[in-house]
């Protein structure tokens, strides 16, 4: 009991200055505003963007709502008006969100993107039709980045939600919480930093997981150097590895899907299925190699307390959010109706 008690002294004292660090950081972000009923909220009024998704849809289901404006002589075709009777939905959508501030004016200027191609509002110019959403994803991301940047963006994206959150934390203190011997938290420290490194990226989760580590490692004796050694390089090799798992761990692995674009399209999921059984591969052939080494289990380890952050409506709302732009680029069909992984990565 004693022993117990002094590890978890140990873990309180090392974690709590980078908590104070965390807390000030979130005050200095707070910017004062004057209360009061004239005073702006930045909070999602849920009411207002239903109402402008409602009249969206009354334009949309008034066809001829155009061809009634516009005279018979007209060199506008059908197909045109069509088109254009979508973007009208879309113009009044995105307006009473901007006008109301319902939502931040970003993430209205974003929804844009993917709106724009769901609502096939790209006709060619040659047949009329609408643009199938694949040219269409291009055609809308042309006048401001190429899909692979949002892509990134997308993953970037991901990664601040978790970390914000502190969600990233709670998952690898509620595994790491549950082992005991040196080599298994080694084996979990690693595939830990694979897991974290296919969606935070693999620059962001190794000093998360150094962060925590350290907390752990600095309550072990000189004589248990060795462990320190292996589980530090154990984190680098393992986040390094992680880098190959996904599309968006690192930012070259978007780049060489953008590359291959037109020659050798790779989905996300295909990456995937070829990129993750080597990493566990990888990852467990260094496990090998680092307790060969340095021989960890000889040193016992300290007391490792559980998360006591519960999940809210937000973190349930992040993870919905992750498995959905997960599903949607590993589902082909939904893949191919939202034009490219460019566009998904918008949902974030």
């Amino acid at each position: 009991l004693q022993s117990s008690l002094q590890e978890l002294v140990i873990w309180e004292r090392n974690t709590i200055w980078r908590d104070m660090l965390q807390s000030e950081r979130r005050v200095q972000a707070i910017t004062a505003k004057q209360g009061g009923k004239d005073a702006v909220s930045t909070t999602m009024k849920p009411t207002i963007v239903a109402l402008a998704a409602a009249l969206a849809v009354v334009v949309l289901l008034q066809p001829g709502l155009l061809e009634s404006l516009v005279s018979a002589t007209s060199e506008y075709t059908s197909r045109e008006l069509q088109a254009a009777n979508r973007s009208l939905a879309l113009l009044v959508f995105v307006t009473v969100l901007w006008a109301t501030e319902a939502l931040p004016l970003y993430v209205t200027s974003i929804s844009v993107f993917p709106l724009s191609v769901l609502l096939r509002v790209f006709i060619d110019d040659e047949s009329g039709k609408p643009l199938d959403p694949q040219a269409a994803a291009g055609l809308a991301l042309l006048g401001l980045a190429d899909s692979v940047v949002f892509l990134i963006v997308g993953g970037y994206s991901i990664s601040a939600a978790l970390s914000k959150h502190a969600m990233d934390r709670h998952f690898a203190t509620a595994v790491l919480a549950r082992v005991r011997s040196p080599g298994q938290i080694l084996l979990m420290i690693m595939l830990l930093s694979v897991f974290l490194s296919m969606w935070v990226s693999n620059v962001a989760a190794p000093v998360l997981l150094n962060s925590i580590a350290l907390t752990i490692l600095r309550g072990l004796p000189q004589s248990a150097l060795p462990l320190i050694k292996a589980i530090l390089l154990g984190i680098a090799m393992a986040c390094n590895i992680g880098g190959m798992a996904t599309p968006i761990a690192s930012p070259q692995n978007a780049v060489a899907m953008g590359q291959l674009y037109g020659v050798q399209e790779i989905g996300f999921l295909e990456w995937m299925m070829v990129a993750l059984p080597l990493c566990l591969t990888m990852v467990l052939l260094c496990h090998m190699l680092l307790v060969a080494w340095f021989r960890p289990g000889r040193h016992a380890l300290p007391f490792v307390p559980k998360s006591q952050d519960k999940f809210g409506p937000s973190q349930f709302l992040i993870l919905g959010c992750l498995a959905l732009t997960v599903f949607l680029w590993c589902f082909k069909p939904a893949l191919a109706f939202f034009g490219s992984e460019g566009i998904v990565a918008a949902i974030p």
